[in-house]
């Protein structure tokens, strides 16, 4: 079985959990995961200072009958904790389950959509900057 895990930085701020919530809950519907397909569901978890930690969701996936989990990272660059804190976790993780494949994905911000969006955006604030 495939697991997914979505990695986030997470905040101690209230308002960026609710923003993440809500960001969870919007790539549910869209996905059309359901309770009842609740096993597919991907769990979306906060990397720090937020409820659970990436071992904690690799055991759960694990103890589901996970054997091949990708972690989607939920960052915008490749920074110092998807160069080295996050794939220090992977591999002591890996260490004591070695038949468990794991993969990490790149940063978002890798996403040649990026550019589109980022783009989309500048059109839009340099629209409102002129009224047109």
């Amino acid at each position: 079985m495939t697991g997914i895990i979505v990695l986030a930085h997470g905040s101690r701020e209230a308002q960026a959990a609710a923003a993440w919530h809500a960001l969870e809950q919007a790539v549910r519907l869209q996905l059309k995961l359901t309770s009842a397909s609740s096993h597919k569901a991907p769990p979306l978890i906060h990397f720090q200072f937020g409820m659970g930690g990436l071992p904690e969701a690799l055991d759960t996936l694990t103890a589901a009958g996970a054997d091949d989990i990708a972690i989607l990272p939920y960052f915008l660059f490749s920074g110092y904790h998807l160069r080295h804190t996050i794939p220090e976790l992977i591999q002591a993780w890996q260490k004591a389950h070695p038949k468990v494949r794991l993969s990490l994905d790149s940063a978002l911000g890798e996403d040649p959509r990026m550019v589109d969006l980022l783009a989309e955006r500048i059109g839009n604030a340099a629209t409102d900057q002129t009224g047109s």
